[in-house]
């Protein structure tokens, strides 16, 4: 994605939930960032470094991530954006 003159590459782990989780409640069953680990975070800042060296590319650019929690009766999503994983 492109935004204000820099490039975003984002990697987006989505889990399936009955229910929107309690924003007190920390329970793993309900948190996609496990699946949001160093080695996939590394292989879309490679992406991202391939790409603006093939495209050459001059602005700025960022590995972001984004978290979905979709909710399995209405297809509903709540959606965490996390800047600059990187």
């Amino acid at each position: 994605a492109e935004a204000k003159d820099t490039l975003h590459f984002v990697e987006v782990k989505t889990i399936l939930v009955n229910e929107f989780p309690d924003e007190k409640s920390r329970e793993d069953d309900y948190d996609p960032s496990l699946n949001l680990h160093e080695a996939k975070i590394r292989k879309v800042a490679r992406t991202g470094e391939w790409y603006v060296l093939e495209n050459e590319w001059g602005g700025e650019w960022q590995v972001d991530g984004i978290l979905v929690w979709l909710r399995r009766r209405d297809g509903i999503a709540r959606v965490s954006y996390l800047p600059q994983i990187v």
